[in-house]
């Protein structure tokens, strides 16, 4: 009889191959679970880029946002770039949550991210590319009640009496304005405001995250915000879209990003 010398290589990580050497001659061995169906399943990266194209081509680019922030914050845990969502099991869910809460975060800012990864986990096994494992169960996904927020009428005038602002204040300070004056009116919503919303001395909008139809009086303190910030684009009543390009959104977020900046200026100089 031939005597054998077999040795098994598991290899570094579960995508190896199996390799067994006998007689010194490696073959090498496909493991049940790596088939050409297994390695033709999207990872977390790969589905979630798909989701998000598949939303903005809906026009859903907020949505799209949020599931590219949380996949991408949950792999910059792992520091890695990609990861299967078989290897996505309760441990590690429970492991990342615990990460949030050390970094200090809020638990509806967990509970949000938390939300979102489970829902791109969910639609891939929607897509039968893994088997449900339920790695949320132990999760957070509520939502704590918070403590309102408001500023007070006296530093409403404060701010709205400030003088000696540069045209980069004077516009963020009068955006704020706009948005108390039309009854919390969002940013994204300012932002796409057309003068056709405006007629026989009524403001109506759709709000672009839940379609509601609203409509309001249009009054004089309104008018005067628009007057001193006349926009170059004829498709918008105010100066944050200036070209209508097909790059309306980064536009405007890059506008919000400059009024936030202004405003706490503002607020420090409003409280001095």
């Amino acid at each position: 009889m031939n005597n054998y010398s077999i040795t098994l290589d598991l290899g570094t990580t579960v995508a190896d191959d199996i390799r067994i050497i006998v007689n010194n001659i490696e073959y090498a061995l496909t493991p049940v679970g790596n088939s050409t169906a297994d390695s033709q399943r999207p990872s977390l990266a790969e589905f979630a880029a798909t989701l998000c194209l598949q939303l903005r081509s809906n026009g859903q680019h907020r949505t799209a946002e949020t599931y590219r922030c949380a996949a991408n914050r949950f792999l910059s845990y792992l520091q890695q770039t990609d990861i299967g969502f078989d290897q996505m099991g309760t441990t590690l869910i429970d492991d990342y949550e615990r990460h949030l809460k050390h970094q200090g975060m809020r638990s509806n800012s967990i509970s949000f991210y938390m939300r979102v990864l489970r829902t791109i986990y969910n639609r891939a096994v929607d897509k039968g590319y893994t088997a449900d494992r339920k790695p949320f169960r132990h999760a957070y996904t509520g939502m704590a009640k918070t403590t309102k927020r408001a500023i007070g009428i006296d530093a409403i005038q404060r701010i709205a009496r400030l003088d000696g602002l540069d045209d980069h204040e004077l516009l963020a300070r009068d955006l704020f304005l706009f948005s108390l004056y039309t009854r919390g009116m969002s940013f994204v919503d300012i932002a796409y405001l057309q003068p056709r919303n405006i007629s026989n001395g009524t403001l109506t909008y759709r709000r672009r995250k839940t379609g509601q139809l609203l409509t309001m009086r249009w009054e004089p303190q309104m008018q005067d915000i628009v007057d001193r910030h006349p926009s170059a684009n004829p498709d918008y009543l105010l100066p944050i879209i200036k070209r209508s390009n097909g790059r309306e959104r980064s536009q405007y977020r890059e506008c919000q990003r400059m009024v936030n900046v202004m405003l706490k200026h503002i607020a420090r100089r409003a409280a001095e």
